[in-house]
């Protein structure tokens, strides 16, 4: 690009082109809404991993499986509230970031723990 006329010298017209075509925008809220899709997939696998876990005909099977889950729920609701931070920070849909902050932040299984046993 000549810097003096603003134009782009002939070869680098059709490099441009060619690179706005590959490259798309993404929406400005989508990094909000993954986030938030993290962290309330996050807070299912705690509900199923209580679910699972609670009866008291539950064997060790199904401990081993709650267990599994409320990992994968750990590591989802972190990453989600992770996300949304990001996306507050950098205006990328902070809506959504906010909602995704306060699930992951209310939704993570490790802070329940943490918290209530300070509580009791």
């Amino acid at each position: 690009m000549d810097v003096d006329t603003g134009s782009a010298a002939p070869g680098q017209a059709g490099a441009a082109a060619a690179n706005a075509a590959v490259r798309r925008e993404l929406p400005q809220w989508l990094l909000g809404v993954v986030g938030l899709g993290l962290s309330l997939l996050g807070v299912l696998a705690v509900v199923i991993a209580f679910a699972i876990a609670s009866p008291a005909s539950a064997t060790e099977q199904t401990w081993l499986i709650a267990r599994v889950l409320a990992g994968v729920a750990n590591v989802m609701t972190v990453v989600g509230a992770l996300s949304g931070l990001v996306a507050i920070v950098l205006g990328m849909g902070r809506r959504w970031g906010v909602a995704a902050l306060i699930v992951g932040i209310l939704g993570n299984p490790w802070l329940q723990v943490t918290v209530l046993s300070a509580l009791s």
